[in-house]
């Protein structure tokens, strides 16, 4: 298995200015794949479920593997929320896009 990091995050204050870094590549949840996580027991007593845009918008196996979490929480009758979090440096409108009208059907009305 690759080795990967967790997501890392930092604050840059200067006068006047705060600048927010936020190193994702790499990161461990970027290389998760469909069939690694045991989403039934995680779901097990679960009432809500939320998915951010960004984590599908790390990695196509990450997408499949938000997918696939998205699809086990209703199944498990886990209700979900999903918000874009559109991030331009991580992924196109297109492909955001594409994402979200395919999911957003799946969130909890």
């Amino acid at each position: 298995m690759p080795t990967a990091s967790a997501c890392t995050f930092s604050n840059l204050v200067r006068p006047a200015r705060e600048q927010r870094l936020v190193r994702r590549k790499g990161a461990a949840i970027a290389q998760v794949r469909p069939g690694e996580v045991p989403w039934a027991n995680i779901f097990a007593g679960v009432k809500w479920f939320h998915v951010t845009g960004i984590t599908p918008a790390l990695s196509p196996s990450a997408a499949d593997a938000t997918r696939e979490a998205i699809l086990a929480a209703r199944n498990a009758g886990v209700r979900v929320s999903i918000d874009l979090n559109y991030r331009a440096k991580l992924w196109t409108p297109a492909e955001a896009g594409k994402w979200m009208n395919e999911l957003l059907p799946t969130a909890t009305s």
